[in-house]
């Protein structure tokens, strides 16, 4: 049977990847690649900045105090930075009218 050189086994080299391992690349380009033993990483919403801000903004302090209270981490600085700008269009606001000069 091994007369024949078309019914003979190639020698392969060792160093040389099999066909169809993984590191040879798959068969099927269009294929999805193959999947490793490390779970997919999840997504927690860190909330929400523009709520946050909005609610800093209309609401001020008693807002900052509810969000600082309930909020996450995103939606605290949003408040925060919604606190601190309406402060701050507040003095510029009395500056302009002339009430601490």
């Amino acid at each position: 049977m091994y007369d024949n050189p078309l019914n003979a086994t190639p020698d392969r080299d060792s160093s040389a990847p099999a066909p169809g391992s993984p590191s040879a690349g798959p068969a099927n380009y269009y294929a999805p690649p193959i999947a490793d033993d490390e779970p997919l990483p999840t997504y927690e919403e860190e909330g929400n900045y523009g709520l946050g801000m909005i609610v800093g903004l209309v609401f001020s302090l008693l807002g900052l105090i509810i969000v600082a209270i309930a909020g996450k981490a995103a939606t605290r600085r949003g408040a925060l930075h919604g606190f601190l700008i309406r402060l701050g269009l507040g003095v510029l606001m009395l500056m302009i009218t002339g009430v601490f000069f």
